[in-house]
Parts: C-alpha cells; sequence; structure tokens
C-alpha cells in the first residue's frame, strides 16, 4: 500500500485534473518550485521529499490540520528516522506567529544561538555565552536569549538548556518577505567577514555561466538538494564552529585574541 503522503499528492493531482484537462505534472511541479521529472520519481516513490521541503509541501498543498498530521507522519515513516513518530508530531505541535516566524528568521543571531547549543553543553548555555561566541553586545545577547525561551525554541530543565522544534506556521507572503529580509543580513554579514577572516578559514567562489530561463527550477532544485548534502556531510556529532553556508562559507564564531 502507498504511503499517505503519496495517496494525497496523486489524489491532489487528479482532483486537479477533473477540474482542469489541462492540467499537467509540469504544472504541479512548478506549485511546489521542483522539477517535473523529481516530482514524477516522488510519486513513483524513487525518490523521497526533502525533509527541508516538507512544510512547503504542506503549505502548498492547503491541508487541514487532519492530513497536515498524517502527511508528516507518513513523509517520518518513509525517511526511517530515529525518533519516533509520536515525539516527531510533538516536536511540530508549537505554532509561531507571523510576526515571531519573520523575526526568527531576518535575524541570524537565532540560527546561530541555536546551532552553538550544539557545541556548548546545556548547562554552560547563558547570555555570556552568546556574547563571548557571537560577538553579540550583552544587551542584545540577553534579548536574543530570552526570545528563544519567549518563543520555544529552548527550554530548560534542572539548570540545563535543551532545543526544542516547533511547527513554524505562517503564510507563504510572510516567508517569502522574511527571507528576503535574511538574505540581506546575511551577505552583509559575509561581505563583513570577507574583511575580518583570513582566506584560509573561508571559502567564497562563484561561477558566470550561459544558461537557459526554462532550466530555472531544475537549478534551483539542483542548488537545494546539494546544500542539503552539503550539511549532511558536514554537519558533525562533535562540532566546535557555527557556520553560514550560502555557496560562501564563513565561521560566525568570536575568536579569542
Amino acid at each position: 500500500m502507498e504511503p499517505y503522503h503519496i495517496q494525497l499528492l496523486k489524489a491532489k493531482y487528479e482532483t486537479k485534473k477533473k477540474e482542469n484537462p489541462r492540467y499537467t505534472l509540469r504544472m504541479m511541479a512548478r506549485l511546489f518550485a521542483i522539477d517535473p521529472g523529481s516530482l514524477s520519481q516522488i510519486l513513483k516513490q524513487k525518490r523521497q521529499i526533502p525533509k527541508s521541503e516538507w512544510l512547503n509541501f504542506s503549505q502548498k498543498l492547503k491541508l487541514n490540520e487532519a492530513e497536515k498530521k498524517k502527511f508528516l507522519e507518513s513523509l517520518w515513516i518513509e525517511a526511517h528516522l530515529k525518533q519516533s513518530v509520536m515525539e516527531a508530531l510533538e516536536s511540530y505541535s508549537e505554532v509561531l506567529d507571523d510576526a515571531i516566524y519573520s523575526e526568527i528568521i531576518e535575524e541570524w543571531e537565532f540560527a546561530a544561538a541555536l546551532c552553538l547549543l550544539n557545541i556548548i553543553e546545556g548547562r554552560h548555555f547563558h547570555v555570556e555565552t552568546l556574547t563571548l561566541n557571537l560577538g553579540l553586545t550583552t544587551e542584545r545577547a540577553s534579548e536574543i536569549y530570552q526570545k528563544l525561551f519567549q518563543y520555544g525554541l529552548l527550554e530548560k530543565k534542572d539548570g540545563v538548556v535543551y532545543a526544542k522544534t516547533p511547527h513554524f506556521s505562517t503564510s507563504e507572503d510572510t516567508i517569502s518577505q522574511a527571507l528576503r529580509t535574511a538574505h540581506k543580513k546575511e551577505l552583509s554579514l559575509v561581505c563583513e567577514k570577507m574583511e575580518s577572516i583570513s582566506i584560509d578559514e573561508r571559502e567564497i567562489t562563484s561561477v558566470t555561466f550561459a544558461g537557459n530561463k526554462e532550466d530555472i527550477l531544475l537549478m534551483k532544485e539542483w542548488i537545494r538538494l546539494r546544500r542539503d548534502e552539503f550539511q549532511v556531510k558536514f554537519e558533525n556529532k562533535e562540532p566546535d564552529e557555527v557556520y553560514l553556508f550560502c555557496l560562501q562559507l564563513v565561521p560566525l564564531l568570536k575568536k579569542e585574541k
């Protein structure tokens, strides 16, 4: 029997096909901003939907809460993740509103702080930790630290800080605007690091080539897949640095003088 998420995708496609006989798999692929060939492989269960795209798929399909829960549960099962399905679903139970979600995306300190928790033991994770390692002012570090708990991204038990994984629920327009703001700040940060970090500690590269506009969806998907592969390959169980990667690679932790 086919997994629920595959059944649902096929049912949505057939519904659209009945409404519009001209509706094609290419048109459905455009909805998810992926290549038609990749969507075809997903439907044939020859490849999985990348974890980074799970929420995107559920939003684009306009699922109700019951459908979304079953959709995500089906994806967790297919991915054979070690975390139990029920624990995974519980991690999606907390919902952030548009304004909070935008702030988290726009401000690089939130992601950097959460990554830092993979390096620093939870019992030693304090405001001073963010100040010393990320080079933040005490005021800014205190603000980020407090909001991480306020927004449900962190929790503290017996004096030890743990990371949580809330379900980010917001409109696509909000996501788009937040990402634009975030990318601008990230590029500014990369420019700053280019001047302050030696070339041995960073990599900033680019290529100019002649291409075809019809391949844009394929190119975007290729970049996203390589991004995910890059993270899987280099995300370490014993980390000692926090990196920002956007085809530029720069360290974010403050170096001791």
